[in-house]
């Protein structure tokens, strides 16, 4: 008895002890979880809300739709009401989303919050903004949305008139503001000339621009320089000049000459309106201009080898004045002076020197000039002479020879049968003339005549200028480089 007395005993304590373990394990898992959804800040103000329900203020949060411009900042701004005592809230947190993105958090001072918005790194395009009024201890949770409408910015485009030459690249620059006068750094603009589109360009840190080769005619072209339509701005548009103008090359071979020193010349020339760049060009070299566009060939015309002829050096400027304002498909070379300093001297020879006697010898003008037009790869050279009445041939007439290019012969005939001129033919190139510009360059690949007009030395007569003309149109027509 003594001894069950002590097994009931025992029993007893174990039960007691399970039971007491237990009720305090109990006791500690739901301690556990009241204290972590007490630290969770998300469901805070729900415990609290569930715990005390009746005694809540209910809340109203409002915010209203919104326009603005790209670019600019905006402050979206919530009012919290409480709508039992219909007092403004001063208390509790604002949460700002932006469609389904959270922006931040805003404490509620006086009824509002606000939050500062910069649409910069946003499109324009219409956003949902969202507003969470998360409550507090005693006023309920609520929410509203609105509208944020970010509309495209206006810009300004401004371009100014560009001047270039022919035959030489140019960039077409425009600038490109916002209204308030901030440079754009974004988008493309578009580049047209005369309706051709030229190409597209990004504006970075407020400019575009594009290289641009003009056609080689001398002329005003309109640019039109258009700011696209995009995400954040909306298009612009502007329109200035492009003024092209005569490019005179110059060969610097020691020539130089002031041409307005020949008086009889320069006052035949003046009424062109490229003689004042050929002149000015005269003084430091040789002047040389390339027109046409290279599409097809290439031939060469001198004038001035001999600095006292003067028709043929005037009809020369009067060819540059007027096929600088035609296409050409190819390439025509013109050297209205080829001595500057002889003509502006109205002297026959350069320096003692007859130039159409030593195109054979290296480092005269005429053999650089025969270098030159080889490196140009023309297949022609027309050189223009006067001849005084009197002398040899002293008439108007075209000079060839059949060997050992027959094309000589042949350009030469063309060119008297359509200007009534004298044809001179000889034989052999190189042996009536020796060091001649003609011959030389037909003994050496580069079919070439030569065009005399009747006039004397140091004197333009009346029609003289007009025949030279006609000869240097009839010679670019054999190679139907003009109509």
């Amino acid at each position: 008895m003594k001894k069950l007395l002590i097994v009931f005993v025992v029993v007893t304590i174990i039960f007691l002890f399970v039971n007491i373990s237990f009720a305090t394990n109990e006791t500690t898992v739901k301690d556990s979880v009241i204290s972590k959804k007490s630290f969770d800040k998300s469901n805070y103000w729900d415990v609290k809300k569930s715990a005390n329900k009746k005694n809540l203020f209910k809340s109203k949060v409002e915010v209203k739709n919104i326009k603005v411009s790209y670019s600019k900042k905006v402050k979206i701004k919530a009012t919290v009401k409480n709508i039992d005592n219909k007092r403004p809230v001063n208390s509790g947190k604002v949460l700002f989303k932006l469609n389904s993105k959270n922006l931040g958090y805003s404490t509620v001072k006086k009824g509002h919050a606000y939050y500062n918005l910069d649409t910069k790194n946003l499109r324009a395009k219409k956003y949902k903004v969202k507003v969470f009024y998360q409550g507090s201890k005693n006023i309920s949770s609520s929410k509203s949305k609105a509208t944020l409408n970010i509309k495209k910015m206006k810009v300004k485009v401004s371009i100014e008139n560009h001047k270039s030459k022919t035959n030489s690249s140019t960039f077409l620059r425009a600038r490109v503001y916002d209204f308030e006068g901030r440079k754009i750094n974004y988008g493309k603009v578009s580049f047209r000339v005369n309706n051709l589109f030229i190409s597209n360009a990004k504006v970075i840190n407020g400019i575009a621009k594009v290289k641009y080769l003009p056609p080689n005619i001398v002329k005003n072209y309109t640019i039109v320089a258009k700011y696209m339509n995009n995400s954040r701005y909306a298009s612009g548009i502007n329109k200035s000049k492009l003024i092209v103008s005569l490019k005179v090359s110059i060969l610097k071979w020691g020539s130089g000459g002031d041409i307005k020193h020949n008086r009889v010349l320069y006052s035949n020339i003046s009424k062109y309106s490229v003689a004042s760049s050929l002149v000015n060009a005269s003084k430091f070299g040789t002047p040389c201009v390339c027109l046409g566009d290279g599409k097809g060939k290439s031939v060469f015309i001198v004038a001035g080898v001999h600095g006292n002829e003067l028709s043929s050096q005037s009809a020369a400027v009067r060819l540059i004045d007027r096929l600088s304002t035609k296409n050409i498909h190819g390439y025509i070379y013109i050297i209205p002076f080829l001595a500057p300093s002889s003509t502006g001297n109205k002297t026959r020879y350069y320096k003692g020197v007859n130039l159409n006697s030593v195109t054979h010898i290296k480092g005269t003008i005429t053999n650089k000039l025969f270098n030159f037009a080889k490196s140009k790869n023309v297949i022609s050279l027309g050189d223009f002479h006067t001849s005084q009445p009197g002398a040899v041939p002293g008439r108007n007439s075209v000079f060839g020879t059949y060997l050992p290019l027959y094309s000589s012969a042949s350009l030469a005939r063309y060119i008297t049968n359509r200007t009534h001129t004298s044809l001179i033919l000889y034989r052999r190139a190189g042996v009536e003339y020796p060091g001649a510009v003609e011959d030389y360059c037909n003994l050496n690949g580069i079919t070439s005549v030569t065009c005399e007009v009747r006039t004397p030395h140091g004197k333009i007569l009346s029609g003289s200028v007009e025949k030279s003309y006609s000869m240097m149109l009839s010679y670019l027509r054999y190679y139907k480089l003009i109509e």
